[in-house]
């Protein structure tokens, strides 16, 4: 998986374990994308304490959840796998989906389209505390630090905190972003609302549980743009980028 790509749909049928390592003050390496084809051949690595360390991590085929309701013996397969998942490592590759890499694809390139205007017309649309809808919009390099020990991040980013018409978008100079991201949100809520109901089951709690606690959820939302750092050698060893 490549930096900004935190879940993708992929349709391959024999699943392997994918290699990974646990995170923590980390770095990623670049590696090929996961995509609809291969999906297992496709490994991803990360560097954590200054060490590599690889773990297998459980894929689990979504299928089933994606498109229709599933009957109770796939239902409890999916709470079995992915509680087992979950509760071994604190990770799980959901494959099957439902969202296309086609719709992963559409919304980076129109965020990229979005990163690459000029400075002066993303300020229009930066992120302020004081606003009806605070910390909503664009955020600029070096503005936000994940690690306050370390240097501010090297990385530009939108904050989506609301859907609502009332909130700043690029409509004149980007008319497509809003609706595209809107659409995409959806379909991460809609899947999240999904595993929702599946964890409620692996854990034996009431129905709804957990899911009449996510009402709001899709309403905080952030989209990056992750650039390296031009000059390795003046960043912060932690310094995200």
């Amino acid at each position: 998986m490549k930096k900004n790509k935190h879940l993708q749909a992929s349709q391959s049928p024999k699943p392997e374990p994918h290699q990974v390592a646990p995170a923590g003050p980390s770095e990623v390496q670049d590696a090929p994308g996961v995509t609809q084809q291969g999906a297992e051949e496709k490994r991803t690595s990360f560097r954590g304490q200054n060490h590599w360390k690889k773990m297998s991590v459980a894929v689990v085929d979504f299928g089933s959840f994606a498109l229709a309701v599933p009957s109770a013996h796939e239902m409890k397969r999916l709470s079995t796998e992915i509680g087992r998942a979950f509760s071994e490592l604190g990770f799980v590759y959901l494959k099957n989906t439902g969202i296309k890499d086609e719709q992963v694809f559409e919304a980076m390139d129109i965020c990229r389209k979005f990163f690459l205007l000029p400075k002066d017309i993303k300020q229009q649309y930066a992120c302020s505390k004081d606003s009806d809808i605070p910390c909503h919009g664009w955020i600029d390099f070096q503005t936000e630090s994940l690690n306050p020990t370390e240097l501010n991040d090297l990385k530009e980013a939108f904050n989506v905190t609301s859907l609502s018409s009332t909130a700043t978008w690029p409509v004149k100079d980007l008319p497509e972003f809003s609706s595209c991201l809107e659409s995409f949100v959806g379909m991460f809520k809609d899947l999240s609302m999904r595993i929702l109901k599946v964890i409620e089951l692996s854990l034996g709690v009431e129905t709804d549980f957990f899911v009449s606690k996510h009402q709001k959820m899709g309403s905080n939302v952030q989209v990056w743009s992750v650039h390296r750092c031009p000059l390795p050698s003046k960043c912060g060893s932690s310094q995200h980028r």
